[in-house]
């Protein structure tokens, strides 16, 4: 117990300065100065971030796509004469064109492929189902697959939707 004793009177020797705090309400203009700094805090954040993504020093207007070469910026850099950005914009625009082409070529190449693969997997198919099906059978059952055929989400004209499979 005199341990005890002497314990409690080595903790009272020291000064806590906690013990003589009470416990008042916050004030209202305190919590209204830590909401005022938060949210500076991040509008200047977002300020900075905007600021900094991308090319913000570009002169390009906000909400409008800059598509292609800017031809005067490269004309100035390069110290091109009139005639010679002509050319150049003509050269650019027939390689941009060249592989336009090549791109919808092999587009539809792939297209023909596919087709042709899913129509050989649907005759190999045809060929196994008619082995206990009757051809009506078979033609109602491409149908009921057909209409339960989940959707698939795209992002572009969908005409292989309305084509029949």
């Amino acid at each position: 117990m005199s341990s005890n004793n002497h314990n409690s009177e080595f903790n009272s020797s020291f000064d806590n300065p906690y013990n003589n705090v009470t416990s008042a309400p916050n004030s209202p203009i305190k919590g209204a100065i830590v909401m005022l700094f938060a949210i500076l805090v991040s509008v200047s954040g977002m300020l900075a971030a905007a600021n900094s993504y991308g090319n913000a020093d570009q002169n390009h207007t906000m909400g409008k796509k800059h598509r292609g070469p800017d031809f005067d910026a490269i004309s100035t850099q390069l110290q091109l004469t009139e005639d010679q950005t002509e050319q150049l914009k003509t050269l650019l625009k027939s390689h941009h064109e060249s592989r336009m082409k090549e791109r919808q070529s092999q587009q539809q190449k792939r297209q023909g492929e596919h087709q042709a693969k899913r129509e050989s997997h649907k005759q190999a198919l045809d060929a196994e189902l008619s082995g206990f099906l009757n051809e009506e059978q078979i033609t109602d059952l491409h149908e009921i697959l057909q209409k339960n055929r989940p959707s698939r989400p795209c992002n572009r004209p969908c005409e292989h939707r309305t084509a029949s499979n």
